[in-house]
């Protein structure tokens, strides 16, 4: 898979939210092209997000609701929004479940999550992909996942949600994104950042330019990696890296130079190959402290993260705090 380019294409577009007397803007906004390769599997991950909708605070909650009492909420009933907050955790929620001055049907709420908040429509396999699948994925003319290229989500059970494009007219009940083991309407289904994802070109023969714009995130965001392997999404477009990334603080580093007693995270090199890389802590040398690459130990502080990469997890698990490139608070 070739590695990605990225590009900003402006920095002030009028937001959403801004009320009549205040404008608001959005943060830079750009695009980023990854070159799917034909007839393998494809990491890859999005990095660049929809504008926000709304933003306030929450000044209360229980444990199933959060409260903004100068909200009027009124958002798409049947569409999946994220909603940030600073310390970087998110929610994902319908918009029925956002009215007047409440968000209700969640679960697990503390008083952690009052304070600020953003909220922007969720990534979707529709939103990342094309409605009628104008990233040109292989499809299937007759609703069989066999004949199709395959996007791999993570299920968030150790497994995957199948997707597919069929172009199959006999029955539009089996056209569209088809979820390739229940074979329902899949258009919606929501793409997490925090998690890289797979493309499976089976039926592909030359590359495929994925493309996908949007607007860049500027605060850290909260990621999990509770497999051994887990696959986890970058999220930051440009200018992140091992040393940037805060992911040191999260991982199992090694006090002797160790590969074998650390984390490992895999990357992408572009060719068909991984970067490994893990996090020393030795001091008796400091050539071999910090970010090392786990095959040449050299140091590699500044390797630039792919959109998706593994973690090899070898400790517990793990609940870290994924943080923006510095630049980024210029922005």
């Amino acid at each position: 898979m070739k590695l990605p380019t990225f590009a900003f294409i402006a920095a002030t577009l009028a937001c959403g939210f801004a009320s009549a007397t205040t404008t608001a803007y959005t943060t830079p906004v750009g695009y980023e092209t990854q070159t799917l390769q034909p007839g393998t599997f494809n990491l890859a991950g999005v990095r660049l997000f929809n504008s926000p909708v709304a933003a306030g605070t929450f000044q209360s909650n229980t444990s199933t609701t959060l409260v903004d009492t100068n909200a009027t909420f009124s958002l798409d009933a049947a569409t999946n929004y994220i909603v940030e907050f600073p310390n970087g955790a998110t929610i994902t929620a319908l918009g029925s479940n956002f009215s007047g001055t409440t968000l209700s049907g969640l679960t697990g709420i503390n008083g952690t999550y009052v304070g600020a908040y953003l909220v922007r429509k969720a990534l979707t396999i529709s939103s990342v992909f094309g409605a009628n699948d104008e990233s040109g994925l292989g499809s299937s003319p007759n609703a069989a996942v066999s004949e199709a290229d395959v996007i791999y989500l993570p299920d968030g059970a150790g497994g995957f949600i199948r997707v597919f494009y069929s172009t199959y007219t006999d029955d539009m009940a089996y056209n569209g994104w088809l979820n390739a083991d229940t074979y329902e309407k899949a258009a919606g289904q929501v793409i997490n950042p925090t998690e890289a994802l797979f493309v499976q070109t089976t039926k592909s023969v030359a590359p495929i330019s994925l493309v996908t714009t949007g607007e860049i995130k500027k605060t850290s965001t909260a990621f999990v990696a509770n497999d051994s392997f887990s696959l986890v999404g970058a999220v930051y477009p440009a200018g992140s890296t091992l040393a940037s990334s805060g992911l040191k603080n999260y991982l199992t580093a090694s006090p002797n130079a160790a590969a074998s007693e650390a984390d490992v995270i895999f990357m992408p090199d572009g060719a068909g190959n991984f970067v490994r890389a893990f996090y020393s802590t030795y001091t008796d040398d400091m050539a071999y402290n910090g970010w090392l690459n786990a095959d040449t130990y050299a140091q590699i502080p500044d390797q630039a993260l792919t959109p998706g990469f593994f973690i090899n997890k070898i400790g517990s698990n793990i609940s870290g705090l994924m943080t923006a490139p510095a630049s980024y608070s210029g922005l």
